[in-house]
């Protein structure tokens, strides 16, 4: 998933790959985040890998992913289940979408 320097996403956002030059505020759970030096989150983040570039904001907590790679759970939290998205020059990567419902189908 990309976010662009115009985008903005608030909310729970689950993903293998971020690369962000927006803004992300809520919870995030990947494999892996890159923050570019025009990219700011925050919120907590579980993840297995991250970059910050300079310029680049994180302003949160961050967890590590387990050993398995999987996420077991996030607390609940209503607010960012009930949260609006504004979402502007966000792009999803359509091979991980795919990839991810053909494993929720198995």
């Amino acid at each position: 998933m990309s976010i662009g320097t115009q985008g903005e996403v608030k909310g729970f956002v689950k993903a293998r790959s971020i690369v962000l030059s927006g803004v992300l505020e809520g919870k995030v759970a990947c494999e892996r985040i890159d923050i570019l030096a025009t990219g700011k989150l925050i919120g907590e983040l579980i993840s297995g890998e991250m970059t910050i570039e300079a310029g680049g904001k994180f302003i949160g907590e961050s967890r590590e992913l387990t050993e398995a790679g999987l996420i077991v759970s996030l607390p609940e939290d209503r607010h960012y289940q009930t949260a609006p998205v504004n979402i502007q020059d966000v792009v999803v990567d359509p091979q991980a979408v795919e990839t991810e419902q053909k494993t929720e189908k198995a």
